[in-house]
């Protein structure tokens, strides 16, 4: 009996020991998820604007950032959460990011200190310097961002007095949040172009240049100067065309068209511009672009010196180009022999060779592409058009970390869609889902007809 009772209390110990080293392994195994979890957070976001993800670019920025950057923002009640949960998002890149939540209505001291008097404001402090900004956003932080750690000055200017297009509201916009100055320069009254950390975007010229400002393009490139120029078709631009000639680069007095890459809907003369080629202002992107009106810039393969160019995008195999005389008599369709099938190049890169001891630090580089409209306002927002360019102005300022996909404006809940995805829609949804149904229905009036 005392054996048994033994037994029966033996029994007992080992079941709650080991529930208690049960227990405290489960425990050990929660501690250590919850260390993992802090370290490692995941988070999936399931809105269609991604409003709750950093774009592709501010964590690249944020990951490069050497200094410590402190945000103050003066929240109004009930915002304290969302706006901790926004600065955490800019956190988890970078360990530089610190930031403070101070109820304004509870320290209104405090914010008369910083000189604020709205909710939302956000002092941003760091290398001793300090901007004050409204309701942070994604944008706006990774503007001020770049302008407190980054002392080098970046100006893209403008050409005028050639007619350019003027419609680059948006883009100027962006440029600007890209920590870049933007000015407008008028090259007939220059001697020289400013070289350190300039770019020059010649924006769709209706007039040519005279051969002082050619002279001036010239000099300019081959002391390291960074040219962007967006040309439009069927523009005679005799002496612009010959500049380019020097550096390997052809206009052809034509206009590609494309019936089947285009948006549905759309016209046949705003061809997508699918192909790109592997070069860092590419690599990333994920969308076609749109160009609007598109000339074909072709590259002289034969040439003795040293300049070299390569591909950066061209338009789909089933386009073609038409030249002038042909469009305007309302002949657009192909004619072998006589038209020139694509793909089509539509931007190219020129590298002028560096000159050598004690000569500029960098190569003179030149982008082309045959169209200037894909960047207005109108188009600036569609598909990859907005990141093609802005990639390659940061890629001519050897700004790697701005090289990247920027975040989407986000209005409508809208796709484009190809000519080729439309008449898929089109045909699924008249045509295939109805012959289902329908198939499905004769096929049950047969078999009850032979049961019965």
């Amino acid at each position: 009996m005392k054996k048994s009772m033994l037994f029966i209390y033996m029994r007992r110990i080992k079941f709650w020991i080991n529930l208690f080293l049960a227990s405290l392994l489960a425990l050990g195994i929660f501690i250590l998820l919850e260390i993992l979890s802090s370290k490692h957070n995941l988070k999936v976001d399931l809105t269609p604007s991604k409003a709750y993800t950093l774009s592709e670019q501010a964590r690249k920025i944020l990951k490069s950032i050497e200094s410590e950057v402190t945000f103050i923002t003066f929240y109004r009640m009930g915002e304290r959460a969302e706006l901790d949960d926004f600065f955490q998002r800019l956190c988890y890149p970078s360990p530089k990011i610190k930031y403070r939540l101070i109820d304004l209505e509870r320290y209104p001291g405090k914010a008369k200190l910083y000189g604020i008097s709205t909710y939302g404001s956000t002092v941003v402090e760091s290398n001793g310097k300090r901007k004050i900004i409204p309701y942070p956003t994604e944008e706006r932080a990774i503007n001020v961002i770049l302008k407190l750690t980054r002392s080098e000055e970046k100006i893209v200017y403008f050409s005028i007095g050639h007619g350019e297009n003027e419609g680059y509201g948006d883009l100027k916009e962006a440029l600007d949040t890209e920590n870049w100055k933007v000015e407008d320069i008028y090259l007939m009254q220059k001697q020289d172009i400013p070289l350190d950390g300039s770019v020059l975007v010649i924006g769709g010229p209706k007039k040519d240049f005279l051969e002082h400002e050619i002279g001036l393009l010239e000099r300019y490139l081959h002391k390291g100067g960074k040219i962007v120029l967006l040309l439009e078709p069927f523009m005679a631009l005799p002496n612009l065309e010959d500049f380019l000639k020097k550096y390997r680069i052809i206009l052809s007095n034509d206009i590609i068209i494309d019936k089947q890459n285009k948006l549905f809907g759309g016209d046949y003369f705003a061809p997508l511009i699918p192909y790109y080629a592997r070069h860092p202002i590419t690599k990333e992107l994920q969308s076609a672009s749109i160009f609007s009106t598109a000339r074909s810039v072709e590259i002289e393969e034969e040439a003795d010196n040293e300049i070299s160019i390569i591909l950066i995008a061209r338009s789909a195999p089933h386009s073609w180009t038409k030249t002038n005389h042909e469009v305007r008599k309302g002949d657009i369709d192909f004619r072998d022999g006589v038209d020139r099938r694509g793909p089509v190049n539509v931007a190219v890169l020129v590298t002028v060779p560096k000159e050598g001891e004690g000569g500029r630090k960098t190569d003179g580089e030149m982008v082309c592409f045959g169209d200037s409209d894909f960047i207005k306002d109108s188009f600036y927002q569609v598909l990859g058009n907005k990141d093609l360019f802005l990639n390659t102005v940061e890629w001519l300022a050897r700004d790697k970390d701005l090289i990247s996909i920027r975040p989407s404006k986000f209005e409508h809940p809208y796709h484009f869609l190809s000519a080729n995805q439309g008449r898929f829609i089109f045909g699924a949804t008249l045509i295939v889902l109805p012959a289902i149904f329908l198939v499905i229905g004769v096929a049950i009036f047969l078999f009850r007809k032979v049961r019965g």
